[in-house]
């Protein structure tokens, strides 16, 4: 009789698990209902097994618990099972007794072992052996078994000779037996869902195909239909399900109205994919008439069965009746074809022989008609003669009517084409029948797109590791400054400071080189007489090129004004004069020449990177070995170089391309091996003045004594930079972080003179903090600095107007100057 209650009370545990299942099915676990529900009705459960036991004495009971915990904390989660055991543990404390301390720790041990195994073997993704719950099941009763030991002498003799052979016999088998149940459950669940996420997916992807698809069984009758075939055809889906795909796919010859042959009927006897006859015609369940085209291919199972058949078609009737109008009247096709503006072909399929040609096509090809009726379309695309023959066999069968070639003009140059080609019957013959479109400046466009999404991928690059590599020559460039300062010119150190800063300032030149690249450079613009400005560096060139090369300068008269940094101009000269240098073997020219440019449209069919207007043109040539054609689409990419190796860098010309293009101009390059190259680079015209020149600098470091807020978040920066201050006379209040400079400003704010920070640093930016100080330091100057200008007080790397910066790394003498310019303000 112990048994048998024994084995009741376990039996309530296999029927929980059906109902529970029940509950799966109907409120999924990822919802807030089901671990609820879940663990009410094992806590339910849990508390029925003890309310009827098996008694070993007063207070002394077994039931079910541990496995309905376990099991609820396994299969459900922490909130089912936290939910399970507190009601079972109510419930235990009610029933009280001697047993009731250790049942409470079983019921605990329950809910551990069951959360803890829940998190390991994940059983929604993990479904557990039967092993696995044997093991748990064993693990979770030899808990209970040494908890036993908790009980007074008496009663854990009673429980060891009457239910230590059960627990490890009968519980651990019967939570395999309910953890099967739950455990099929979960599969079920799993395929269920498996099965709803593909019927949605393929729901979705039906309804986004914007050709029509109906698919059938091997009788023919509808199984699916997506919207795009409902529409085409009139039917719902829900009406035509499981009719005769030709009851509702109802398709006649549009020449003499016969009955097509049915496509399933076709596949299923060729068990291959087959294309529509010509000229069907689709009538729809109101009787609209479409013309359609495309095909029927079988569907196989995976054992290779074919079970039914799928139908893609669409609805070609504006391109059959384009084509059937051309047939109708020979003096309409005359005008049409002959008088369009796009460009068309009549081709014999068989010899590819141009039968006609229409104006636009003499046009555009540079041979007059009668020259091109003589060719034959081998002539004119590039592709091999068997290629194009294969090509025209798949228009023959209507595979394919639209595609993309590479056609070759009567001037020999080459154009990329799109083509829309038909067949087309005239004088009882099959032509085909081909509209020519030129997609050269679609093509060029989309491979400048590619080159500008490539440089400035590796523009953000150059420019993060300049603007890095900045503070460090900074701080090399101050302290050598700072060191400079207290020595004596005689001191034995000063040689090696003075290589030290000649180091910092050549890495500061290659920095800059690598800011122009990634147009991160910060510049200020100014307007320019460009022939001033090149003449000012005419010497130096001359000395840079050598005797053995004659430079010529060619400047044009009354030459419009540009606006540009200076410095950049200097750069773009010096680094094509290297150039011109290197590309001239022995005894050469060089040609430096300006000249005033205006450009409209029209000139973007050849150029896509420019805006209409005016501009000045500057143009460096050189008749020294010129560039090889294949290497003219890589010559603006950063590290890319012809010259042998060590003897370039390879980012001299992006670095131009760079400058040219944060100045809104554009760059041609000419060049042919063995004669040369010229470089053209178009700068905007401005209308602007030359403001008046400036006083000449001051050889002393101009110094001052007010207080100065310097912010940089780089500790040795602003160490540094505190330093030189104070050795220029200024007071000096250091802050790391923009909260820490708001609070000074908050304390000393009638004290403060000026505001000197750097752009980028956490918590706020530069111009964020300067608004924040000016609320305690009305009227405030503000000072910024960093390797890179910041979006925030610059736009595309030029500076707006009545904002003061400096670059680093700068020099002590620029920084006092900065300072005093700022304070002028």
């Amino acid at each position: 009789m112990m048994y048998l209650d024994l084995v009741l009370n376990l039996a309530l545990l296999i029927a929980l698990s059906i109902v529970s299942g029940f509950i799966s099915r109907r409120w999924p676990k990822k919802s807030r209902t089901g671990p609820w529900l879940q663990g009410l009705l094992f806590g339910s459960a849990a508390v029925l097994g003890m309310l009827k036991p098996l008694v070993l004495g007063p207070g002394l009971i077994f039931d079910g618990r541990s496995l309905m915990i376990s099991l609820c904390a396994l299969f459900h989660g922490p909130l089912a099972g936290i939910i399970a055991a507190l009601m079972a543990t109510l419930c235990r404390i009610q029933l009280g007794g001697v047993g009731a301390f250790t049942g409470i720790l079983v019921i605990i041990s329950s809910l551990a072992i069951g959360l803890a195994t829940h998190f390991y073997l994940k059983p929604r993704q993990n479904i557990p052996s039967t092993k696995d719950l044997f093991l748990f099941g064993l693990a979770v009763h030899l808990a209970m078994l040494a908890l036993m030991l908790t009980l007074p002498g008496t009663s854990l003799w009673l429980v060891i000779h009457n239910m230590a052979l059960p627990i490890l016999l009968i519980y651990p088998l019967a939570t395999v037996l309910a953890g099967r149940v739950l455990t099929e459950q979960e599969v079920s669940i799993q395929s269920l869902e498996n099965l709803e996420r593909a019927k949605n997916n393929l729901d979705t992807t039906l309804k986004s195909i914007g050709d029509a698809v109906i698919a059938t069984d091997r009788k023919g009758n509808i199984t699916l239909m997506n919207p795009v075939a409902e529409n085409l055809t009139g039917w719902n889906l829900s009406e035509a399900l499981q009719k005769p795909l030709i009851e509702v796919f109802h398709i006649v010859s549009a020449e003499n109205r016969n009955a097509a042959e049915n496509p399933v009927k076709k596949v299923l006897a060729s068990k291959k994919t087959e294309g529509l006859a010509n000229h069907t015609l689709l009538i729809a369940k109101d009787g609209t008439e479409r013309q359609i085209s495309d095909s029927a291919a079988p569907i196989f199972q995976d054992e290779g069965i074919l079970t039914g058949v799928v139908l893609v078609f669409r609805d070609v009737s504006e391109e059959y009746r384009m084509l059937e109008n051309l047939k109708e009247s020979e003096e309409d096709y005359r005008r049409l074809f002959e008088e369009h503006a796009a460009v068309k072909l009549i081709l014999d399929p068989e010899t590819g022989d141009v039968i006609d040609a229409n104006e636009a096509a003499a046009n555009f090809y540079g041979w007059s008609r009668e020259e091109l009726k003589k060719k034959r379309i081998q002539d004119i695309n590039t592709l091999s003669p068997e290629e194009i023959a294969a090509e025209i066999e798949k228009v023959k069968k209507e595979k394919r009517i639209h595609f993309e070639f590479r056609h070759r003009r009567a001037d020999g140059s080459i154009r990329d084409v799109a083509i829309l080609s038909s067949v087309i019957r005239l004088k009882n013959k099959e032509y085909l029948h081909s509209i020519i479109h030129d997609i050269s400046q679609r093509k060029r466009l989309e491979a400048q797109l590619i080159q500008s999404q490539k440089m400035e991928s590796i523009g953000r690059l150059a420019g993060g590791v300049a603007h890095d590599f900045n503070n460090m020559l900074g701080i090399i460039m101050g302290n050598a400054e700072l060191m400079e300062t207290r020595l004596d010119a005689s001191h034995p150190a000063m040689d090696e400071l003075r290589e030290i800063k000649k180091a910092a300032e050549r890495s500061t030149e290659l920095t800059k080189q690598l800011l122009a690249f990634a147009r991160r450079q910060t510049i200020a613009p100014r307007v320019l007489n460009l022939n001033h400005s090149i003449e000012g560096m005419l010497k130096m060139l001359h000395r840079l090129i050598g005797e053995d090369i004659e430079l010529r300068w060619h400047p044009a008269e009354n030459l419009r004004y540009i606006r540009m940094d200076s410095s950049q101009l200097d750069q773009i000269l010096v680094n094509l004069a290297v150039n011109a240098k290197d590309a001239i073997a022995g005894v050469g020219k060089m040609t430096i020449e300006t000249v005033n440019a205006s450009f409209g449209e029209d000139y973007g069919e050849s150029h896509g990177d420019y805006i209409p207007g005016d501009y000045v043109m500057l143009a460096v040539s050189d008749n020294g070995c010129g560039i090889e054609k294949e290497h003219l689409t890589q010559l603006f990419e950063p590290f890319f170089t012809t010259k042998s190796q060590g003897s370039g860098t390879g980012l001299g010309l992006s670095m131009i391309y760079g400058i040219v293009r944060q100045n809104q101009g554009f760059i041609n390059v000419y060049s042919e091996p063995g004669k040369g190259s010229t470089f053209r680079i178009y700068l905007p015209a401005t209308d602007e003045e030359i403001p008046a020149a400036p006083d000449a600098e001051k050889t002393s470091l101009p110094q001052g004594k007010e207080c100065i807020l310097l912010v940089e978040d780089e500790p040795a920066l602003l160490e540094l930079t505190g330093r030189i201050l104070e050795k220029l006379g200024y007071e000096v209040m250091a802050a790391s972080t923009p909260k820490e400079a708001i609070a000074l400003a908050e304390q000393h704010g009638k004290k403060i003179h000026m505001l000197l920070t750097d752009v980028i640093m956490p918590q706020m930016n530069g111009q964020e903090l300067s608004l924040s100080i000016e609320n305690f330091c009305p009227g405030i100057h503000c000072l910024f600095m960093s390797g890179y200008t910041a979006n925030v007080i610059a736009h595309h790397g030029v500076l707006k107007p009545g904002i003061n910066f400096i670059q680093k790394p700068f020099s002590m003498k620029d920084l006092a100057g900065k300072i005093r310019e700022t304070m002028a303000r």
